[in-house]
């Protein structure tokens, strides 16, 4: 599985939150945790199913704006998150 966290803009309450969830689901996220305050969803994908190119697609879609993305290595070998941009 991997991992991401899609920074978001446009949300500004929990109906926000359940569009943007909705939205990464139905686009194949396997799980996804979205944090309001923060403007951020963490996410976690099987490859087979979709890729973070549908995944923004999709909240694009929802009518938000996700600025940016970074691909969240395994914790348990140590790895910091990288930086991309969507």
């Amino acid at each position: 599985m991997k991992r991401y966290t899609l920074d978001i803009v446009g949300m500004t309450c929990d109906h926000c939150v359940t569009i943007v969830r909705n939205a990464l689901v139905q686009a194949g996220a396997a799980q996804c945790d979205i944090t309001l305050s923060a403007g951020r969803a963490a996410v976690a994908i099987e490859e087979s199913a979709t890729t973070i190119a549908r995944l923004v697609a999709a909240v694009t879609a929802a009518g938000y704006t996700v600025t940016g993305f970074r691909t969240v290595k395994d914790a348990s070998a140590g790895s910091a998150p990288t930086g991309a941009t969507a």
